[in-house]
């Protein structure tokens, strides 16, 4: 049996390192490497540029990159396509750059086609610090999941601060994948854990496939706005098979039916 080639993405956008698996890509594979870094623009604005690099031998095409948050900023110009050992730059831009201290995180996702017009997709991000360092009080855990179709992921929430902390949590996914709810709002005592989960939904990855999703964290605390990224792996499965899951009932339907036409037989001979 002939298994489907594979395309690679890696996107290493300043502290973060994403690994997706997808496909089918043609002979050679497709292998896309991501850098992101921040940049002040005239007039007060702020930008993000991502230097796109194909590190494979296919020719990747109608390649953008689209802004997930923070809000406010226009998908990059589409670039027709990119040869293998070729790198080009995609940039977003903000009207206003951020002011408040603290770590500030961007995301963006990467959309591009493989040679037979596959949509693929990858996740980037990068944060920045303004001011002094600082932490945030937030833990979070959450294990990796494997998806058939349809599952859930579940995250464990913990605040290790002495303050009570009021918070934001977003499951930003590739375009492969879907994540309900997309936002979550909560406030965490000190010391209080919770946990939360999402309905996952493949709607085109490849089976074999993995796909990081990014939980996004956002709180106000002491006039700092601190925001941190969480990666969480899934790796999608194949659906299972719906006779083995059920085989004893349908064995039994089987047997029934069976009994029925063997009732009818007599019935119709003894008439």
């Amino acid at each position: 049996m002939r298994l489907p080639r594979k395309a690679l993405l890696r996107a290493g956008c300043g502290l973060g390192l994403l690994l997706t698996l997808a496909g089918p890509a043609a002979a050679g594979g497709l292998e896309m490497e991501l850098a992101c870094q921040t940049r002040e623009l005239a007039g007060s604005g702020r930008g993000l540029e991502v230097t796109v690099r194909n590190r494979g031998q296919e020719t990747a095409s109608s390649l953008q990159a689209v802004p997930m948050y923070p809000p406010g900023a226009a998908p990059s110009p589409t670039l027709a396509s990119l040869a293998g050992g070729q790198s080009a730059s995609l940039g977003l831009s903000w009207g206003q750059a951020e002011t408040r201290p603290g770590r500030h995180c961007a995301v963006l996702r990467l959309d591009l086609r493989d040679q037979q017009q596959m949509p693929l997709s990858a996740l980037g991000y990068v944060c920045q610090e303004l001011g002094p360092d600082g932490a945030s009080p937030l833990d979070v855990q959450a294990p990796p999941v494997e998806l058939a179709g349809q599952g859930r992921l579940t995250a464990s929430l913990r605040n290790q601060g002495a303050e009570p902390v009021s918070l934001t949590l977003r499951a930003l996914v590739p375009r492969e994948l879907a994540a309900w709810p997309p936002l979550r709002e909560l406030t965490l005592a000190p010391g209080q854990t919770r946990q939360l989960s999402w309905r996952l939904e493949n709607l085109s990855g490849q089976v074999g496939g993995r796909y990081p999703l990014l939980l996004l964290s956002g709180l106000d605390l002491s006039g700092r706005r601190l925001e941190r990224v969480d990666e969480v792996m899934v790796t999608l499965a194949p659906l299972p098979n719906p006779f083995r899951a059920h085989l004893g009932w349908w064995l039994a339907a089987l047997l029934g039916l069976a009994a029925w036409l063997g009732g009818a037989q007599w019935r119709a001979r003894r008439k």
